[in-house]
């Protein structure tokens, strides 16, 4: 029997127009930015969760990070600084959230085995904080973030 729990929170840190905005500029003032987020569509395209679900995926991810923050930073636009902090704070405390979620409903309830689904670029960050609970010994779950392979 598989039973979904929904693990996600809902409100945003920015109206979907900012994030498209702010997303606007990072393609346009950075051809490599640009490039990345077209690589991870057409290999989205070809090789679907074996991709998306890749070390080369994560770099990617990690890279347009990178790319974002040196945006952010080159522009010196106290709103976009702002906006940008706003939505990085979000996502981390989304993330956050559902590791919270996962680890109430484990003790709540017994499984076996749970699969969590969130967009590829959450991955690395799901991990780091993971790791980080795992080492302090506040998780009792095993986490899995094997990769596809191609």
């Amino acid at each position: 029997n598989i039973k979904m729990i929904p693990v996600d929170i809902y409100g945003i840190a920015l109206d979907d127009n900012r994030i498209d905005e702010m997303f606007d500029l990072f393609r346009q003032k950075m051809e490599n930015y640009k490039n990345a987020m077209l690589i991870q569509i057409d290999e989205t395209y070809e090789k679907g969760y074996c991709f998306l679900n890749s070390k080369e995926n994560d770099k990617i991810n990690f890279d347009k990070a990178l790319m974002e923050r040196e945006i952010v930073t080159r522009e010196n636009n106290r709103e976009l600084s702002l906006d940008y902090v706003k939505w990085v704070k979000w996502n981390s405390y989304r993330e956050n959230n559902w590791i919270k979620l996962i680890h109430e409903y484990l003790h709540e309830n017994k499984f076996n085995s749970a699969v969590l689904m969130v967009g590829s670029a959450h991955r690395v960050g799901l991990q780091h904080k993971i790791m980080e609970l795992e080492f302090n010994g506040k998780s009792n779950l095993t986490w899995d973030f094997d990769y596809f392979s191609n």
